[in-house]
């Protein structure tokens, strides 16, 4: 019998809205164990983390060194492409919410930096469909 895989650690970028739905689905599948919960705001970061027994974390470098295997990218749009090129070039797979980055140039970024590191980078766009 074969022994299940270990859970993936992920974590959320930016826990307004988006980012508080994301952690509190992320925390209900045992597939995931929620181990990093990221946002400026120290009160925010620390609130979300709180609830779902993750780590706050208040710059985005300390997320990124969090040793996650997989993140979401809920931070406001102009962020995404700076976040999800530092995640995916330290070997993060990452879920970014649409829009996948404030422009074209940003976007084609992101996709790089996946395919340069064999990483997934997926949009999420659950509102949409």
């Amino acid at each position: 019998m074969t022994q299940p895989l270990p859970a993936l650690k992920v974590g959320v970028a930016g826990v307004g809205v988006m980012g508080r739905n994301h952690a509190r689905v992320l925390s209900d599948i045992r597939d995931f164990d929620l181990t990093a919960v990221f946002d400026p705001d120290a009160a925010t970061a620390d609130g979300v983390a709180g609830l779902y027994g993750a780590e706050a974390f208040t710059t985005a470098a300390d997320f990124v060194a969090a040793g996650l295997d997989a993140a979401v990218v809920a931070t406001p749009n102009r962020h995404h492409a700076d976040l999800g090129v530092a995640l995916l070039e330290a070997g993060i797979h990452v879920l970014v919410e649409k829009p996948i980055a404030a422009t074209l140039v940003y976007a084609q970024r992101m996709i790089d930096a996946a395919r340069a590191n064999s990483r997934v980078l997926m949009v999420g766009q659950v509102e949409r469909f």
